[in-house]
């Protein structure tokens, strides 16, 4: 998990990207157009907010986040959007690996399959998914493979066709 500092810096410069379920419940750390994830913005030490404004605006925009404005606090969203912004800002990192803990968790239904088209859509466009979910519905229609863990350790790995709940459970299960 990346949870250090260093470790998160190593997965930024690597282009992989973890969007941890306690990050995504926790989202008391600015407005919408946060850019703490956003190396691109940064030029010796500065951080271009000309160009960090129109890159958070384009991506509220493709994300479909309701908001005031950039400036309106990620608190005063509903629970999707704040899922949505928290997302997008991950994404302005451009990762190659993007990992997600429970995004939907908690989100209405709409913003649920808003979410699940952006994953489709970045799965489509070369972008490794690794999608973490307690939510069986969820992990068979948005997987081409499942691994399935008991107590930390792996129990085995179904491909699409292979996937059944009851596969999923019984894996589950040892």
């Amino acid at each position: 998990m990346v949870r250090s500092p260093e470790r998160l810096s190593w997965a930024m410069a690597s282009t992989v990207t973890f969007a941890p379920d306690f990050e995504m419940r926790t989202c008391n750390d600015g407005g919408v157009s946060s850019t703490r994830n956003g190396s691109d913005f940064v030029r010796c030490g500065f951080v271009r907010s000309q160009a960090a404004r129109q890159a958070c605006g384009l991506m509220l925009s493709e994300l479909r986040v309701r908001t005031r404005g950039l400036e309106e606090h990620i608190d005063n969203l509903s629970g999707g959007n704040q899922q949505k912004v928290l997302i997008g800002r991950w994404l302005l990192t451009k990762p190659k690996i993007l990992i997600l803990d429970e995004p939907t968790r908690g989100v209405d239904v709409g913003a649920k399959a808003e979410i699940h088209q952006l994953i489709a859509r970045l799965a489509g466009q070369g972008t490794a998914v690794l999608l973490i979910s307690s939510e069986m519905p969820e992990v068979l229609g948005m997987s081409h493979r499942v691994m399935v863990m008991h107590e930390g350790r792996l129990t085995g790995i179904l491909d699409r066709a292979g996937a059944d709940p009851v596969a999923i459970m019984d894996l589950a299960s040892r």
